[in-house]
């Protein structure tokens, strides 16, 4: 028995490795619980904040790209009610890759959901370049679909 744990132990050991969550992963993962909770409390400007303000941020969704903080704020708020649950919806974040560029950027892929009070919802992924700013991980570049 004892023969079969450690064969056992030992072939689950390699997986294990790659369950490993960097440190980075999980300073970036914050920043984006953050910005959820944001989301869902109706506070746009808690949700901004994981945006960098650096002039060359974008955001590109289906409709084009769209760059620099402000303009990505005016397009969250002419498309979503930050005032109504009902219409923003409770927003979720799943990782599913993270990879270190460099020690001041990573690519984060996850999906997004919006989850509403009807019982609709929406989902799809995005790709995001964060980077290593003096007050934290910032989102630089936002691919969403």
């Amino acid at each position: 028995m004892l023969k079969f744990l450690a064969i056992l132990v030992l072939m689950l050991a390699p997986s294990l490795a790659f369950a490993e969550v960097s440190p980075q992963q999980r300073a970036v993962e914050a920043v984006l619980a953050d910005s959820a909770a944001g989301w869902n409390a109706g506070d746009v400007a808690r949700f901004m904040a994981s945006y960098s303000d650096a002039p060359e941020t974008s955001f590109v969704t289906e409709e084009g790209l769209v760059r620099g903080k402000a303009a990505m704020l005016a397009r969250y708020k002419a498309k979503y009610d930050f005032g109504d649950p009902a219409k923003r919806g409770v927003l979720t974040f799943t990782s599913v890759d993270f990879r270190l560029l460099d020690p001041t950027h990573a690519l984060y892929v996850g999906g997004w959901a919006l989850a509403y009070p009807n019982g609709t919802s929406a989902k799809g992924y995005t790709s995001l370049i964060m980077a290593l700013e003096p007050g934290g991980w910032r989102i630089n570049a936002d691919h969403s679909s």
